[in-house]
């Protein structure tokens, strides 16, 4: 083992602290879980070790899509249980365009933006992107890690094998550790 892999810092060893007191436990058999305890470990990993605030701009949209979303759907119940439909049926084609325009757009925004982000945020050195590229069947967890917009060299990519035991408790040390000499 060499030095470079034994760096600890005072708020990683307070994350494998609790760790060790409460072990990250995954059905074994299961490996879109195996990989999600990964990512939130991970983000832990970013906003307490490294700094890092997350950003939640495409949480944010979709919160704002849904407020959009319930609107429409008072307005249609409120139309329909006071108004013959004879009465509101232009104005229902106007809700339904509206709803289905927000969705839309949101949804092809997701799927071309957002689509593998793990994790996007910034500190005080830049922002940092993070695209998890984990099929469901695969046995891999890779990842992509951008800093100021450039992929950096060394990406992230461990067999879920390696990472968790037979039981499916993951070995946060060597995960921390892993993930600390890509981001040194």
């Amino acid at each position: 083992v060499t030095h470079k892999m034994q760096i600890f810092y005072p708020s990683m060893d307070a994350i494998i602290t609790r760790y060790n007191k409460a072990p990250i436990h995954c059905n074994i058999y299961s490996l879109v879980n195996l990989k999600v305890a990964c990512n939130d470990l991970l983000i832990e990993y970013l906003t307490k070790e490294k700094g890092y605030r997350q950003k939640h701009t495409y949480t944010d949209m979709k919160i704002v899509v849904g407020l959009i979303s319930v609107v429409c759907a008072a307005l249609t119940c409120y139309m329909s249980m006071n108004y013959s439909f004879e009465d509101y049926r232009k104005a229902l084609v106007v809700v339904l365009a509206v709803y289905f325009s927000f969705n839309f757009v949101l949804e092809i925004s997701l799927r071309l933006f957002a689509r593998n982000t793990v994790f996007e945020g910034y500190n005080k050195e830049g922002s940092i992107r993070i695209d998890g590229f984990n099929r469901a069947v695969d046995t891999d967890y890779k990842l992509i890690i951008y800093k100021n917009g450039k992929a950096i060299p060394g990406n992230f990519c461990k067999s879920v094998y390696e990472l968790y035991d037979e039981s499916g408790v993951l070995d946060h040390e060597a995960f921390l550790r892993e993930v600390a000499q890509v981001f040194a």
